[in-house]
């Protein structure tokens, strides 16, 4: 610009690595031989691959390259172990993201296993993965009190509600906006049983 006026302006781009991935989300008290557990990440801005690894013996079964992992675990007790993720890009790799701690042993089982009890609710949730809202649908023999809980993987309550079920066909929303990204355990309990299915919030 001059006294004249102004020029044409010319832009470039400017980029760089990707940030550090957020905290991985996912179990840390594995159950020996546990399969489909879920690994996340919050979205990096301006990534184009996320490089995930894994201690060996464990195997990543879908998801390298994305934010979200389903690993399959071993039968070996292990402590110490570790997940680790990087978000890259054509600039290069960000830094390392590590989830530690994780233990792999047989008390943890109860932990982390899917229900042991009847189907008598053929409890369904969608969708799964889930954001804010879940969509649930149960049979009940007959009515009465439905108290319906969202575990975390250390068995924690985190949400619960109590309804009223009514014999046949059930069908509720839950509200999860309040939860962090990860995988959950939802919970049915009422006199007809006890029913529990895993969800991925993300």
């Amino acid at each position: 610009m001059n006294s004249c006026g102004a020029g044409n302006s010319r832009t470039i781009n400017v980029t760089s690595i990707p940030a550090q991935p957020g905290v991985i989300s996912g179990p840390t008290a594995i159950c020996p031989g546990a399969t489909g557990l879920v690994y996340s990440v919050p979205t990096v801005p301006g990534t184009l691959i996320y490089t995930w690894t894994v201690p060996s013996g464990a195997t990543i079964v879908s998801g390298q390259g994305t934010k979200t992992i389903t690993v399959n675990w071993n039968t070996v007790p292990a402590t110490g172990q570790v997940i680790s993720v990087r978000a890259s890009n054509t600039c290069g790799n960000g830094f390392l993201r590590v989830l530690s701690g994780i233990s792999i042993n047989a008390s943890n089982c109860l932990k982390l296993g899917d229900s042991n009890t009847s189907n008598t609710f053929n409890l369904n949730a969608w969708p799964n993965p889930a954001n804010d809202l879940i969509n649930i649908s149960f049979e009940m023999s007959q009515s009465g009190n439905v108290m319906i809980e969202v575990l975390d993987l250390t068995g924690r309550t985190v949400l619960n509600q109590l309804n009223s079920g009514i014999e046949g066909h059930n069908q509720e929303q839950i509200n999860l906006s309040s939860l962090r990204s990860g995988v959950y355990f939802l919970v049915v309990n009422s006199e007809n049983g006890r029913q529990q299915i895993r969800v991925l919030v993300e």
